[in-house]
């Protein structure tokens, strides 16, 4: 038998219809409709666009509002609701913010990836770099009352709007132009220099295949492992990609080199954890004329050679 859900989020109460149904031995929700934002959960007043203010029961389902029923006041006047601050403004931070990456010579990679909506990306950029581990469900009323309005008034962060720029944001057109542009603003036609390997685990309980369990220095995790280049005299990232936890880092050099080579990102000298030390991948790096650093684990035959 359906039922209405109420959902409670930042800026009111909203409901849906959703009916149990078994799979097996799970009982799950089906979702029937939305009922949209909650008016009067106790008289079964709702709204939203499609139906305007209306009543609703799982009895008679959608049906008017009954003509003895006192709407609120802010229903009745609409013009009564509070506007819009425009006066009163977030200004240091973003304003800081601005002035910093204006001066970075990657700047332009970030106005040149999505010309067209350039401003969302923006206000994008700048809320999470202000709001670290905040929902994207507040960047609207945020970015109302910020300075970020000023500087990217053409932006357009209303939920449905945002939804489809993330998407378009995800296209892998997209990353590979801003990555060209990225790696061009840093080097240019000079290519990279000396780099930093190193890897690292994403715990996650995703069902992703690249999700597995991993022994890492001992320690048992479910993760994927993320791949990362850092240039050593800048510190900039320059690459990164995952792999499986099960890959052991020591396989994965050869194909980081050779993938940084198609960037045309020279590399004239690397660093890399112990976790990348064997004799094939050391021939490697002799081979491409590559200066390098490594750190030898304990159990290796030349580190004891050596110490002894």
């Amino acid at each position: 038998m359906p039922y209405i859900v109420y959902t409670k989020r930042a800026d009111g109460d909203y409901a849906r219809v959703v009916e149990s149904e078994r799979d097996g031995k799970t009982v799950k929700q089906k979702y029937i409709c939305s009922l949209g934002r909650v008016v009067d959960r106790t008289a079964g007043i709702f709204k939203n666009r499609k139906n305007g203010i209306f009543h609703y029961d799982i009895e008679n389902g959608f049906t008017k509002v009954s003509s003895d029923y006192e709407l609120p006041e802010v229903l009745k006047h609409p013009s009564n609701t509070v506007e819009t601050e425009k006066l009163i403004l977030d200004f240091g931070s973003s304003f800081i913010l601005n002035e910093y990456l204006k001066r970075q010579n990657f700047y332009e990679a970030f106005l040149k990836v999505i010309p067209e909506e350039t401003d969302t990306l923006m206000s994008c950029l700048f809320y999470r770099i202000q709001n670290s581990g905040r929902a994207s469900l507040y960047i609207e009323d945020w970015y109302q009352g910020n300075y970020v309005r000023e500087l990217f008034p053409k932006a357009k962060l209303s939920s449905q709007r945002l939804s489809e720029f993330m998407v378009r944001l995800g296209e892998e057109s997209v990353q590979r132009r801003f990555f060209r542009y990225y790696l061009e603003a840093l080097y240019g036609e000079t290519g990279g220099r000396g780099i930093l390997i190193d890897s690292t685990g994403v715990p996650n309980a995703t069902k992703m295949e690249v999700t597995q369990l991993s022994n890492h220095n001992g320690e048992i995790n479910v993760e994927t492992r993320l791949i990362y280049a850092v240039d050593r005299n800048t510190g900039m990232p320059v690459y990164f990609r995952h792999v499986a936890s099960n890959i052991i880092d020591v396989t994965t050099l050869r194909t980081t080199l050779a993938e940084l080579e198609q960037y045309k990102i020279k590399i004239d000298c690397a660093i890399v954890d112990a976790g990348y030390y064997c004799e094939d991948n050391i021939e490697e790096l002799y081979e491409g004329e590559v200066h390098f650093i490594s750190r030898l684990a304990p159990n290796r035959k030349l580190y004891k050679q050596v110490v002894s």
